[in-house]
């Protein structure tokens, strides 16, 4: 009898897969259906096995598996892009500097790139605004060129409308990691490690600390408990392993996780000559304006916009 009930089964399976292919575009969809969630539970399931054993060593393969499945880009790799893709890696590699000190250092795998016609204030337009309040004597060179650093960052100095030009979603520098392994944080393994600690709806957990309690704040739906999610991210960072970000928030006691640190850049907007370049560093509702000059080969850092918390 069971085995008719099997048989029976595999034959409405068939039947199904059947009706599918008969309709190509259906059947694309769910041949990428599958191959995408596949891997991902097999993923998924991987990791709850090793938390329930509490096994260090199934939970290092796990961060192995996945630095091996998605690699820094290769300098043969980076000659087959255009010259913004070209420098958008160039100015990241240059600059990047990991908050972690892990083992693993998550990192993002998506870049935003734009482009706009000026960024900096030139010498003549800082000599002309100081002309407006100070005798020709007054304006010296190193007036000149405090003011230069301080106002490249500012929105007077930039001219001309921002052109969105590329979306990175395959982005893998590979910067310098101090011999750290890097993990670029695809949308398949956010999956994984946010229903692994148990975030589903708005892709943050918010806890609330009454009376040395952790209580939730009542406005996500998520499936585990909090006390369950410390548990989780304790076991992740086992071994200093890789380290989940805990950031205060604007509302009274209430903190949000988050898998990249603050140093995670969002934007990055050149000049059209891109001899300057701003980057937006950007975490959880908070962020830095830096300015950067390309000098020679490389970019370095001449002026900044403070530090802003949502």
């Amino acid at each position: 009898m069971a085995k008719l009930v099997k048989t029976r089964r595999i034959q409405q399976i068939g039947k199904s897969f059947a009706k599918i292919k008969r309709k190509p575009l259906l059947f694309v969809f769910f041949l990428f259906t599958i191959s995408f969630t596949y891997p991902q539970k097999k993923e998924l399931k991987m990791l709850e096995k090793a938390y329930k054993q509490q096994s260090t060593e199934k939970l290092k393969k796990f961060f192995d598996n996945w630095s091996r499945e998605i690699t820094p880009i290769t300098d043969e790799e980076l000659l087959t892009y255009n010259d913004t893709i070209k420098e958008a890696y160039k100015i990241f590699i240059d600059v990047y500097k990991h908050d972690g000190s892990n083992d693993f250092l998550i990192t993002q795998n998506t870049l935003i790139v734009r482009f706009t016609e000026k960024i900096t204030c030139t010498e003549q337009d800082i000599i002309e605004m100081l002309s407006r309040f100070l005798e020709p004597d007054s304006i010296t060179s190193e007036r000149i060129e405090f003011y230069f650093l301080n106002l490249l960052s500012f929105d007077n100095c930039r001219t001309g409308k921002e052109t969105l030009t590329h979306t990175i979603t395959n982005f893998r520098p590979a910067f310098h990691s101090n011999g750290k392994t890097i993990l670029f944080l695809t949308e398949k393994y956010e999956k994984i490690l946010k229903e692994f600690i148990g975030i589903k709806k708005y892709g943050l957990i918010a806890i609330e600390k009454e009376e040395n309690k952790l209580v939730d704040v009542g406005y996500r739906e998520d499936a585990i408990s909090i006390k369950e999610r410390v548990k989780r991210q304790a076991f992740l960072e086992h071994n200093n392993y890789i380290k989940i970000y805990r950031y205060p928030t604007m509302m009274a006691g209430v903190e949000r996780w988050t898998l990249l640190p603050l140093s995670s850049f969002s934007i990055i907007l050149f000049d059209k000559n891109m001899e300057y370049a701003i980057i937006w560093s950007t975490g959880i509702g908070s962020g830095q304006e830096l300015v950067y000059r390309k000098k020679g080969e490389t970019w370095i850092c001449v002026g900044s916009r403070g530090y802003w918390i949502h």
